[in-house]
C-alpha cells in the first residue's frame, strides 16, 4: 500500500490501485491526507484463502486446526499479513488464522500461480474481481465479523487525471461491472 500510495505522491505515477482491508482503514485515510492523495473505492470482495498443492479442495485432502497453524504463505506485500490474524475458515468458528508466516513476497501473478499450483505454501487475497467469473483455484472464504476487501483506485488530491488515464480507468470499471 505505501509503496503505490508514495509512486504517485512523487509524481511517478498518476493512477494506483489497492486492495485495503477494514484494518487498514485508519493507516490509510493518515496517509492520504498527509500525502495530499484520494482513495476511490471500486469493488468490494470477499477474502479468500488459497491453500496451495498439497491441500487443493479437489485432491480432497482437508485442512485442520494444526495444518493451518502450520501453513507458510506467498504474498505479493509483507506488510498486509497481520491483518489476518484471527479471521475464522468457517461458520461454526473452529478453525481460525493464527500468525502468518510468509515465506515468499511477490509482485508476480505467474510465480505466485505456479507456487500455489507446485508447492506447499497458501496464499490470502481477495476473491475475482470479475463478476460472475468463477475462481480459478479452490479456496476458503474467510469471515471476520464484515470485514472484506475493498478494491479501489488512488490519484493526487485536486488533480484531474489524463485522459487516457480516464480511459483505461473507464475500462476497470466497465470490466468490474461485468
Amino acid at each position: 500500500m505505501r509503496e503505490v500510495l508514495e509512486r504517485i505522491h512523487e509524481y511517478k505515477d498518476e493512477l494506483g490501485f489497492l486492495y485495503v482491508t477494514s484494518r487498514q482503514q485508519t493507516d490509510l485515510q493518515y496517509l492520504l491526507v498527509r500525502k495530499q492523495l484520494e482513495f476511490v473505492p471500486l469493488k468490494e470482495l470477499d477474502t479468500y484463502l488459497y491453500p496451495g498443492g498439497r491441500y487443493l479442495q479437489k485432491e480432497g485432502k482437508q485442512l485442520t486446526g494444526e495444518a493451518i497453524e502450520n501453513l507458510h504463505y506467498i504474498q505479493n506485500f509483507l506488510e498486509d499479513t497481520g491483518n489476518y490474524e484471527g479471521w475464522k475458515l468457517d461458520a461454526e468458528n473452529n478453525l481460525t488464522l493464527g500468525k502468518i508466516d510468509v515465506s515468499v513476497v511477490t509482485n508476480s501473478d505467474y510465480i505466485m500461480e505456479k507456487m500455489l499450483d507446485h508447492g506447499n505454501l497458501a496464499n490470502i487475497s481477495g476473491d475475482s474481481l470479475t463478476h460472475g467469473k468463477t475462481p480459478s483455484r479452490p479456496g476458503i472464504c474467510l469471515t471476520n465479523e464484515s470485514d472484506k476487501i475493498m478494491f479501489g483506485y488512488v490519484k493526487r488530491e485536486k488533480t484531474p487525471l489524463s485522459d487516457l488515464a480516464m480511459k483505461f480507468l473507464d475500462y476497470v470499471k466497465q470490466e468490474l461491472i461485468g
